[in-house]
């Protein structure tokens, strides 16, 4: 059952998996505290294996609210569970992997609460990182993830991301995250498209959080890799509108353009030639982006295939 809502506060939203949230968590509640509006923090924990100790301490804070799950329910179902169990009409929603920038982060936030939708995007470290296997995901992140406001603003349901955004919580239960989707990535993309469907605005501002936690260039391959496989299944279900929906994704939008000229298997067959080369590259200290997206076309047709 959802809980009932009151306008004057905000609940800060943070689904936890594997991540210790405490320098996060104590900014946020510092910050909060100074403001002296109604508030409440919402951590919520996926069935870690990691921090859990640590992270209980945080429920010592007045305000703060911490919850073990007994199992892994996802990325989508998290965010929905957290958004039904928030007892304010504004949400305030991120990942568990990210740090504030800005002693105002909250503040700037607030001056926008009257808007449905709004997303403060993310920084990446101005240095890369000292260890070579996790330079692909700073380098993907710097070029592809770190945009600014005007920038995102342009395409702002293509912006849409739950990495950092405010978003009242009856326009969130009205369109929710889809948990048919266990798997990673994209359940980001149907959302956004779904508000855009719905007609909700989105409006996108500079006050953003730095994603602080860097995967290893393999694990970070094999989520894109994961998440590419998702972008398919998602619009496989999508019937009548898949090509409303192709039109938000550059990968997806690229694949349907060779189907339309039947050079899937063409195309596959001739990065399957260089998959090798490609992947060295982007393990290596010199990752090309691009390479990366030549890989995406490659997992589409192959997951075009099996399906």
């Amino acid at each position: 059952m959802n809980a009932p809502h009151s306008h004057s506060g905000y609940s800060i939203c943070i689904p936890i998996f594997n991540q210790d949230v405490d320098v996060l968590v104590r900014e946020l509640h510092r910050q909060a505290i100074t403001l002296n509006l109604p508030f409440e923090i919402l951590l919520m924990d996926d069935c870690s294996q990691l921090h859990k100790e640590k992270n209980r301490l945080l429920q010592e804070l007045p305000f703060i609210h911490y919850t073990e799950l007994p199992q892994n329910i996802g990325r989508s179902a998290i965010r929905n569970a957290l958004a039904e169990k928030a007892q304010y009409s504004t949400l305030i929603i991120m990942d568990c992997d990210a740090l504030v920038t800005t002693p105002l982060y909250i503040q700037n936030y607030l001056e926008h609460r009257e808007e449905p939708v709004v997303i403060g995007g993310c920084q990446y470290p101005e240095t890369p990182p000292q260890d070579p296997n996790q330079l692909l995901r700073w380098v993907y992140g710097k070029a592809r993830e770190e945009r600014s406001a005007a920038m995102r603003n342009q395409n702002p349901h293509r912006s849409f991301t739950p990495f950092n955004l405010m978003i009242q919580k009856e326009v969130l239960l009205s369109v929710r995250f889809d948990e048919s989707f266990r798997g990673y990535g994209h359940e980001d993309t149907l959302l956004g498209w779904q508000l855009q469907k719905a007609g909700i605005p989105i409006l996108h501002i500079d006050n953003p959080l730095i994603h602080n936690h860097q995967d290893n260039s393999e694990t970070f391959l094999k989520k894109t890799e994961e998440a590419t496989y998702n972008l398919w299944k998602i619009h496989d279900k999508m019937g009548q509108e898949k090509a409303s929906f192709a039109q938000e994704v550059k990968s997806l939008k690229y694949f349907i353009q060779l189907q339309k000229f039947h050079l899937t298997a063409l195309t596959s067959q001739c990065i399957s030639l260089c998959q090798k080369q490609i992947v060295n590259n982007l393990l290596s200290k010199h990752p090309h982006i691009r390479l990366l997206d030549l890989l995406k076309i490659l997992w589409l047709c192959k997951a075009a295939k099996e399906a």
